[in-house]
Parts: structure tokens; C-alpha cells; sequence
């Protein structure tokens, strides 16, 4: 296949989400908006499969072991232009005709001949001074990133053809959807930033359309809200960081800035120490990490789909892509990298904590979506090929067994009507098989236990951390590093333990279970009518109508079959991609200014994956002795760490302090700055305004058109004319 076909993989998603607004025009038509959905998302995931084999070919790409490729990016990807977009031209000027056609034979993309300006007498060549095309820069990242977000796309869309069948703003939430595919792999395909910041933003705004498709709720509207203006302050930084780029490399070309930046001649300077920290600033907000974290959890009043799809699978990795992607310009900065690497231990810690002690399922797996980028963060900040190799690794493992546990979530949800709360609800195995056993696979990935997906990529984060501590390939032991991988490690038994204290509360022990209040994760959104929701049932959910409101059950088979591919994945993408992976992170711009790895670490690696995996049995020997074999000593000691407890459920009241000393003091100056600008700006305005209608008013009663009186007012006029003359004239 041409590679030129893949500028298609963002453009099917684009016309998808016009088809389904079309689709909106009548009731009837709302219905196919899935089927359009999932056939662009599955298409543009095809394309993207034909065309890995190219983007990942080492005889393309040199030797990914040994990096035989060098540091010339045209070895690592290649530019797919869709269309001209922004470019702006200015003249070079040349005092001689053979300069102006020596200087246009160097760059051949000049295609203008010089031309004399008659007024200067100089020769000028007309040359683009800006340029930013709709183009697509294609490498092995780019390829691994298009497999998660079109590949667990299409499952996740598959899964909302069910779950959201009989919902009001069935076709918008499609629509929704489909721009959100379009805009992610906008972002992952960039070749420039201005691109990428575009896409960037799109999906700020699709992600805000999809928390709050419940727009009748006043908590999913404030979550999108909230998710939103978090963004934005990322993003702002984010932004600084591209126009301070352009400055620094005047351009804004990834595939030129790296070059540039990678050269033997490039002297760093104070921008290359600044610009590393103001991009992070956009992957703190899109990936949720300290202090920028608090919107996710929140964002779980989207439908299940959503929480999947974004907050899950997609978008919250972008940071960790973009970060990986221009890792030659972090490196530049000393501090830059190191600094990414803490921040995601410390938040990866800092979220497990608070999932240990909630208790809506969803908002479980939130602040453990939040503590997974963190181990990510970790693992592209290490400044090693291994590491960053792990970080990318695990952003795969993860959308497999993240996107499983929401989704198996939704069931849960779906079946008990729209119950979350844990500890209302106990043996649904019985009730639910497929769901627990599906989520079962899905804990087990998360917990990192031996040999499924997650164990493969956090042993390579954990293994590329250790070597930094202890000083492999060359580095400085590092005691610092050594405290993350140990902060690593606490937290690797944190995860097994609240992941399946879940799945032990709501699977296991005897059979009892209180319903929701809502119908289909509905609520004022819910189906329009009892028809609808009967056919819901049967169409989508395959269970019948025969349940009553107060019975739980299993979901359909168009959703339950989307998991089983999940499920698997969960499962056996670590044995089966590791080394695929392998070669396509080692062949990217991810790592192709770092040295290839010589030494021998098998011994620590060994080491590594046999304590990782004591940690993840002992984290679910101890979630299934507490949640499930003696319910009453959890409870015994809930209440003796009852201050502990209440903390760690409250979120460490950080919501509670940016409310109080954050968004009300805000609040109270934008009332300030209100009034400012209606009694004083308003009232200015109005002033002056005011000030010849006072003037008009006054002369008025002179307008009365009565000829004697105009007479009189005359003579006054000139009787005082003559006297301010005459007393000018003695004056002087």
C-alpha cells in the first residue's frame, strides 16, 4: 500500500461526524449514526495496519538494537502532505544576480525566480518564512499510537451501539465521538506544532462535548466545565512553548526542529532550558498529573463509553506521546526530563492512595487511570532507551485493560441501573458471569500479575528505573531515582490491592445488591419513551424485557463481545507485542538520540519481575482477605483508621481547598472586575454620551420658531460679539 493513503486514517473519522450531525435531521435516520461511527473508526484502523509494515520495517529504519540509523530524521519517518494550509511568504533580498540564483539553487522547494525591485536596484527571491501544512509525519510511534486510538476506538464505539441504544442524542453522541477520533489522530499524525495544537484543542473540545452529553445533569455540565478550563491552563503554557519554538528554530516542522536540535552544531541556549518546561505544562493538563489531575476523576460523568475512550485509552496519553515524541528537545534541558520523571512517581503514588479508599467503581479506576500516567511519566523520563521503551509499552497495556475495566464497569452500571456505590452490591457473579470474569482479566492486568500485559510493560519501567538509580549505561547512581523506583514498587502493591478489593466487593461473597435510581446511565437523558427502552433491551442489550426494575442483570452480546477482544489483549499483549513494540519505539524519534544499550542487565530485570510479581499476589492476597473472606475486619479497620480513611476518601480535601482559597477568591474578583466594568467603564461611557443630549437639552427651549425671538437672540449675540471686541481693543 502507498503510504500516501494514510492521510485518509484522520479524514474518515472527520466525515463520519458530519454524516452523523446530518443523521440528527430526522428520528428515523438517528439509528445509523453507530454504524457510520464504527465503519470510518475500523476503516482508518485498517489503514493504519496496511500501512505499519512500512513505517515499521527496519530495513527502512536501520537497526533498532544498535540505532544503526543515526540521527537523521528522513531515516526515521517520512512527511504525507493532505493539503497547503498556512504559509506565509516574504522576498530575500541579494545585491547581485549570481547570489539571488546561487541561493535559489541551494533550496530547491524555492520555486520563483530571482527579479530586480526597481526601486532598491536589489535582486530579490520570493521565499516562504512560515509554513504550516495539513501533513502527517509517519515513524513506528506514530503507527503504535494510530493501533490504540483507531483499534480500541472501534471496539469502544462497538460497545456504544449498545450501551447508549434508546438514549436521547444518540446520533450527537456519534458525532461527538467521531470528532474526538478525528481529532486525537490529528494529533498523533501531526508534522507540525501548530497541526498538532490544533488537534490538540479539538480534542479539548470533543472530550467537553462527551462529559457533558448529560447536559440536563448540573454535575456532568460542571465536569465538563471543570475539564475543560483545566485544559486550558495546561494548554496556555503548551502554547508559549510553540511560539517560543519557532523562535528558537524558526520553524515549526517537528521532523526539522529535531534535526536542528539533534545536529552537532546546535548550541543550546536559555530557550532550549525553557521551552522542555513549557510543553510540559500541556502534558500535565492533558494526562492529568499533579497539580492538573483533579478534572479526570470528575470527567466520569460521561457516559461509560466516554470514560473508555477518553479517560482512559486516548486522550490522557497524549502527553506522554507528545512528550516521547519531542524527547530530543527535553534532553536539552537537564532538569527537564528528570523533572517529568518525578512528577509522575509522586502522582502515581498520590492517586493510588485515594483509590484505596473510594468506593464508586468508576471513580476507582479514574484515579487509577491518573496513577498509571504517572508510572508512564516515569518511564519516558528516564532518558533511557528501556525505560521509554516501558512508558510506550504500557500506554498499549493500558488502553487494553483500562478501556476492559471501565467498560465491564458499564455493565455493572447497566445492570443495576445506573449502581456504583461498592459496598451496595456483593456476589453478581452469579447474576453477571461474563462481566466478573471479564473484569477479572482486566484487575489482573492492572495488578500487573506474572505474565499478563501490564507485567511486561511495568517491569520494563520499573527495570529502566532501577538501572538509572544504580548507575547503568554509563549514568550516575542516583539515590533520588532509586526513592521513585521504591515509590514504584509500594505503589505496584497499592494497585493490586484497590483493584481487586473492587472486583472481590462487587463479584464475590453472598448475593445482594441495591438498584440505581436511573435507567441506562440515563437520567434526564434518559429514552424518550418505554418503547424506546424496550427496544433498547432488545436490540442492543439482547436480554429481553422480562427483567423488572428491582432484577440485575447481564448485558447483551454487541457489547459483551467487544470485551473479549479487550480481555484478551489484557492478557497477551505483553508476550505477544513485546518485541514488536520493542522495534517500533526503538526505530522513532522517541529514542533516537540515546545510545543503544550494550551493558547486561538480565540479572536486574530477573530481579525486577520476580519482586513485581510477589507485590501483585501479596496486593490481591491481601484485597481478597480483607474484601471478601473477612469483610468485618475491613470494616474494623476502617474504623480504627477512621481520620486516615476519611482523608484519603475526601481526595486529601484538595477540591475542597482549590474551592475555597482558589476558585472563590477568583470568583469574588471576576464580581469585583463586574462591577468595575458596569458602574465605572459603563458609566464613563455613558457619561460622555450623555453630555450633548445635556447640551441639546439645554438648547432646546431656544428652538421655539417664533421670529422675534430669533431676532432677539441675534442682536444679544452681536451686542456681546462687539463687546468682547471693543474690550480686547482698550485692553491693549
Amino acid at each position: 500500500m502507498e503510504l500516501s493513503t494514510v492521510k485518509w486514517i484522520p479524514w474518515l473519522p472527520a466525515f463520519s461526524a458530519v454524516i452523523c450531525c446530518l443523521l440528527c435531521i430526522r428520528p428515523a435516520w438517528r439509528r445509523y449514526a453507530a454504524a457510520v461511527t464504527v465503519a470510518a473508526i475500523l476503516a482508518s484502523f485498517i489503514i493504519a495496519m496496511l500501512a505499519a509494515p512500512r513505517a515499521g520495517d527496519p530495513e527502512i529504519r536501520g537497526d533498532y538494537e544498535t540505532g544503526a540509523y543515526g540521527q537523521e530524521i528522513a531515516a526515521v519517518g517520512e512527511t504525507v502532505t493532505a493539503f497547503r494550509w498556512i504559509h506565509f511568504r516574504d522576498y530575500r533580498a541579494f545585491e547581485t544576480e549570481e547570489a539571488a540564483a546561487a541561493y535559489t539553487a541551494e533550496n530547491p522547494d524555492l520555486r520563483d525566480r530571482p527579479e530586480l525591485d526597481p526601486e532598491t536596484g536589489a535582486w530579490r527571491v520570493l521565499e516562504t518564512t512560515f509554513q504550516a501544512d495539513f501533513a502527517y509525519f509517519i515513524d513506528p510511534l506514530t503507527v503504535l499510537m494510530l493501533f490504540v486510538v483507531c483499534g480500541i476506538g472501534s471496539l469502544v464505539a462497538i460497545y456504544g451501539a449498545g450501551y447508549m441504544s434508546g438514549e436521547r442524542g444518540y446520533a450527537r453522541f456519534f458525532a461527538a465521538v467521531s470528532l474526538f477520533i478525528f481529532a486525537m489522530t490529528t494529533v498523533v499524525m501531526a508534522d507540525n506544532l501548530v497541526l498538532l495544537y490544533l488537534g490538540w484543542e479539538m480534542v479539548g473540545l470533543a472530550s467537553y462535548l462527551l462529559i457533558g452529553y448529560y447536559y440536563h445533569r448540573p454535575s456532568a455540565v460542571a465536569a465538563a466545565k471543570k475539564a475543560f478550563i483545566v485544559n486550558r491552563i495546561g494548554d496556555l503554557g503548551f502554547a508559549l512553548g510553540i511560539f517560543l519554538t519557532f523562535m528558537r528554530y524558526e520553524t515549526v516542522v517537528i521532523a526539522e526542529i529535531l534535526q536542528m536540535a539533534t545536529s552537532a552544531e546546535h548550541v543550546a541556549d536559555w530557550r532550549d532550558y525553557a521551552i522542555p518546561f513549557l510543553l510540559l505544562m500541556g502534558a500535565i493538563g492533558k494526562s492529568a498529573q499533579i497539580p492538573l489531575y483533579m478534572w479526570l476523576p470528575d470527567a466520569m460523568e460521561g457516559p461509560t463509553p466516554v470514560s473508555a475512550l477518553i479517560h482512559a485509552a486516548t486522550m490522557v496519553t497524549s502527553g506522554v506521546y507528545m512528550i516521547a515524541r519531542l524527547t530530543p528537545l527535553f534532553e536539552l534541558s537537564p532538569y527537564a526530563l528528570p523533572t517529568v520523571a518525578t512528577l509522575g512517581g509522586i502522582t502515581a503514588a498520590f492517586a493510588a492512595t485515594i483509590a484505596t479508599c473510594q468506593y464508586d467503581i468508576k471513580r476507582i479506576y479514574a484515579f487509577s487511570t491518573v496513577s498509571q500516567l504517572g508510572y508512564m511519566f516515569m518511564g519516558v523520563g528516564m532518558g533511557l532507551r528501556y525505560a521509554v521503551f516501558g512508558g510506550l509499552f504500557h500506554l498499549l497495556t493500558h488502553a487494553f485493560f483500562k478501556a476492559l475495566l471501565f467498560l465491564t464497569s458499564g455493565n455493572v452500571m447497566h445492570g443495576l441501573h445506573g449502581q456504583l456505590d461498592i459496598r451496595k452490591m456483593s456476589g453478581l457473579r452469579k447474576v453477571m458471569p461474563y462481566t466478573c470474569w471479564l473484569m477479572f482479566a482486566g484487575c489482573l492486568s492492572l495488578a500487573a500479575f506474572p505474565f499478563t500485559a501490564a507485567f511486561f510493560s511495568k517491569d520494563a519501567i520499573l527495570a529502566g528505573v532501577f538501572e538509572r538509580a544504580l548507575g547503568y549505561h554509563g549514568q550516575e547512581p542516583s539515590n533520588w531515582f532509586f526513592f521513585l523506583g521504591s515509590l514504584a514498587l509500594a505503589t505496584a502493591f497499592l494497585t493490586a490491592y484497590y483493584c481487586f478489593r473492587a472486583w472481590f466487593r462487587v463479584f464475590m461473597g453472598p448475593t445482594e445488591y441495591e438498584m440505581g435510581q436511573e435507567d441506562h446511565n440515563g437520567g434526564d437523558d434518559a429514552p424518550a419513551s418505554a418503547a424506546a427502552h424496550a427496544e433498547s433491551h432488545d436490540d442492543g442489550h439482547g436480554h429481553g424485557k422480562d427483567h423488572g426494575r428491582g432484577e440485575a442483570h447481564e448485558a447483551g452480546w454487541l457489547m459483551l463481545a467487544p470485551l473479549f477482544i479487550l480481555a484478551a489483549g489484557a492478557l497477551f499483549a505483553g508476550m505477544v507485542g513485546y518485541g514488536i513494540v520493542k522495534q517500533l519505539i526503538w526505530s522513532s524519534t522517541a529514542t533516537m538520540t540515546m545510545p543503544a544499550i550494550v551493558d547486561d542487565t538480565s540479572a536486574l530485570h530477573l530481579t525486577l519481575m520476580v519482586l513485581s510479581g510477589a507485590i501483585a499476589i501479596g496486593g490481591i492476597c491481601t484485597a481478597g482477605w480483607f474484601h471478601w473472606l473477612h469483610r468485618d475486619a475491613a470494616a474494623r479497620v476502617g474504623e480504627r483508621a477512621a481520620p486516615l480513611v476519611r482523608l484519603l476518601y475526601n481526595k486529601y480535601y484538595i477540591d475542597d481547598l482549590c474551592e475555597r482559597y482558589l476558585v472563590r477568591p477568583l470568583h469574588a474578583a471576576g464580581e469585583v472586575l463586574y462591577l468595575i466594568d458596569r458602574v465605572i467603564i459603563d458609566g464613563l461611557v455613558a457619561f460622555f454620551g450623555f453630555i450633548p443630549r445635556l447640551l441639546g437639552w439645554s438648547a432646546r427651549p431656544s428652538q421655539h420658531g417664533v421670529l422675534q425671538g430669533y431676532g432677539v437672540a441675534m442682536l444679544a449675540a452681536l451686542a456681546l460679539i462687539v463687546t468682547v471686541v471693543m474690550l480686547a481693543v482698550y485692553a491693549t
